[in-house]
């Protein structure tokens, strides 16, 4: 694996945004997952891990593995 050193994003206070494609949609012409969520179907905690900034690497290596559906970064609170 890459060494990837994501801290020059956290300094830049950049946002990424991921997607691979356009997203599946209804027959009304909705996002399929918005549909889900809206009819319960599938709730938030089902679909995203969130992760520490402190723990990025192993954020990446979970969604690489396909451990989680999606690996989200959280900012930590300040002790």
């Amino acid at each position: 694996m890459a060494n990837f050193d994501p801290e020059w994003i956290f300094r830049r206070d950049l946002t990424v945004i991921g997607g691979k494609g356009q997203p599946l949609v209804t027959a009304q012409g909705e996002a399929l997952a918005i549909d889900f969520f809206r009819r319960g179907v599938l709730r938030a905690e089902q679909v995203v891990t969130a992760f520490p900034r402190s723990q990025a690497a192993e954020a990446f290596a979970a969604q690489n593995a396909a451990a989680c559906l999606k690996a989200v970064l959280t900012t930590e609170a300040a002790a």
